[in-house]
């Protein structure tokens, strides 16, 4: 397949996939070093080769039960890390956003499955919350969500503040999207700082733009997503109709602060990033 990158992608990176030199050896920057920092066009190709791999996969387990195959790719058996966008329970009251996961490991003695969010520099430990009580694999299916579209997003937040979510009422959508949604690596440093559902919305719709033309509906799942995420999830009180959260929220749990976990993660991370994977521009 003739991708045609240097005909159809900018010149220029945006600055939020070129990690700040000052803040040293980070996830962020270790990612970015795979495409020099700032090759567009080898970030399009790592980006749309992640996204082609990624369908063949969902393609090889459309047929097992709950996306098992997946599910195996997805806790990096053979293939390195793999990464998603999520939205994360809040407090009442409190804002949500989007996050970045970049990893997901699972311990092979304590159940689970961990996921790794946000930047920092190994071994110090990013987030790490563990999957729900119900198991990660619900999420990583896809359902049927109802939601506002584009357009109605678009409208809505030209009168309003970026941290309310659209209620879900008039006319919706309804699509099979999953709850958590896998990006390419290389996206990981465009979402490091957690951002408001239409503020990741916008950046997607960039870094999808800057996709080759032949491409670009391997990336239709995570647009959809992104425009869902702007919905908020019906409230189940009388009182208050609105939840302040999005119908795409998981419920993480939190991590026990326990020795030996925190050990067995700082080692996985380690595992992940070692620092040899570094590159050496100056060369």
């Amino acid at each position: 397949m003739d991708m045609e990158y240097e005909d159809h992608v900018q010149l220029d990176i945006p600055g939020y996939l070129v990690p700040d030199p000052d803040d040293g050896e980070t996830i962020s920057s270790l990612i970015a070093s795979t495409y020099n920092y700032t090759n567009v066009s080898r970030f399009c190709e790592i980006s749309t080769a992640d996204m082609m791999t990624l369908k063949e996969v969902m393609t090889s387990s459309s047929s097992l039960v709950g996306n098992s195959a997946f599910l195996k790719y997805a806790l990096g058996t053979a293939t390195g890390t793999c990464a998603f966008l999520t939205i994360m329970p809040t407090l009442e009251g409190t804002t949500q956003h989007v996050s970045v996961i970049h990893a997901l490991c699972q311990h092979n003695v304590w159940p689970g499955i961990y996921a790794f969010i946000g930047n920092t520099k190994p071994p110090s430990l990013p987030t790490i919350k563990m999957e729900p009580n119900n198991g990660l694999d619900l999420y990583l299916r896809p359902t049927f969500k109802t939601y506002c579209d584009s357009n109605q997003v678009e409208t809505f937040y030209l009168t309003h503040k970026e941290d309310i979510l659209l209620p879900k009422e008039g006319e919706t959508i309804r699509m099979k999207l999953p709850t958590l949604i896998y990006i390419p690596t290389v996206w990981v440093p465009a979402f490091t700082e957690p951002l408001l559902p239409n503020q990741a919305r916008k950046r997607v719709i960039e870094l999808c733009s800057m996709m080759p033309n032949s491409t670009q509906y391997l990336f239709e799942e995570l647009l959809e997503w992104v425009t869902a995420s702007c919905t908020e999830m019906a409230s189940c009180s009388d009182i208050n109709p609105y939840s302040g959260s999005s119908i795409l929220t998981i419920p993480w749990r939190n991590v026990p602060i326990e020795k030996h976990i925190l050990l067995w993660a700082e080692s996985e991370l380690l595992r992940m990033y070692p620092r040899k994977s570094r590159i050496d521009l100056t060369n």
